[in-house]
């Protein structure tokens, strides 16, 4: 593929509509990186969409300067084309950057973009002047870049290691997916224990507070109510076998066999009788 600088020579008598990004779908910065245009329509949707001309600075001085000089726009650009060589706009220049450009003390321009990780191009940041070409990949910004994110210390904050704006939002949702599961399964056993259901109800029960929610959960316990709290009360202890009556007759024993009921539960029944 044919090496393709991100930067453009200005015509010298006619400065009104300029090309600012090459053909793609491939293009490729003298620094070696290359991005991606799939789609150019879609950068100049982006452009009127923001409804705001786009500023030209000089060598990128709105991206990565921050004094009022270097924050001095050298023109606008009120709108963008798509031609059949690229990416085309508009540009009403300041009389100071027509000068610098008929004197050749600026000769080519340059633009910086945001773009995802994968290198596809989204839309325009801004516009510079420059004479410097080598140096314009270096002057473009990523989205990461553009926010100043530190993947590192993300990552950390995280617990994941991210290194994308998608990276990031997953392992963030991951996170908040995790805090609220830690507090649906409190939220269950708290039920539990109170009797809103049995034990061998509980991964059931926390599926639905999961898929539901804590609020919608937390309402249809309380509409069940506490039918199986009789189970968290402590059987008591029989002493029958201190008494005359601790054992149990043949008869006894096969009524307690029929009922499902344990020999100590009907001594201690019928003591407290």
């Amino acid at each position: 593929m044919p090496l393709i600088a991100l930067c453009q020579e200005l015509p010298k008598d006619n400065t009104e509509w300029v090309q600012i990004l090459p053909s793609g779908p491939q293009i490729k910065g003298l620094d070696g990186r290359t991005f991606s245009l799939s789609n150019p329509e879609l950068i100049v949707e982006a452009f009127n969409e923001r409804g705001l001309p786009l500023v030209v600075d000089y060598e990128h001085g709105s991206e990565d300067g921050e004094g009022p000089d270097e924050q001095v726009a050298a023109g606008w650009i009120e709108e963008l084309e798509v031609r059949d060589d690229g990416v085309w706009a508009k540009v009403e220049w300041t009389e100071k950057a027509q000068n610098h450009i008929s004197s050749k003390e600026y000769r080519f321009i340059s633009p910086a973009f945001l773009h995802t990780v994968s290198g596809e191009i989204k839309r325009f940041s801004s516009v510079g002047l420059t004479n410097k070409p080598n140096l314009v990949m270096t002057a473009l910004n990523s989205e990461e870049a553009e926010n100043g994110r530190n993947w590192d210390e993300l990552s950390l904050a995280l617990g994941s290691d991210v290194n994308s704006p998608e990276s990031a939002l997953k392992a963030l949702n991951r996170v908040k997916l995790n805090q609220q599961n830690a507090e649906n399964e409190k939220l269950v056993s708290s039920a539990m224990q109170k009797g809103a259901f049995p034990p061998s109800q509980r991964e059931f029960m926390l599926t639905a507070c999961n898929s539901q929610g804590a609020e919608k959960f937390s309402a249809f316990i309380a509409a069940m109510g506490k039918p199986f709290a009789h189970l968290k009360k402590p059987i008591k202890q029989s002493t029958a076998s201190k008494s005359p009556h601790s054992k149990l007759t043949p008869l006894q024993k096969a009524v307690c066999r029929q009922v499902d009921v344990s020999e100590e539960l009907f001594l201690s029944t019928n003591k407290e009788d």
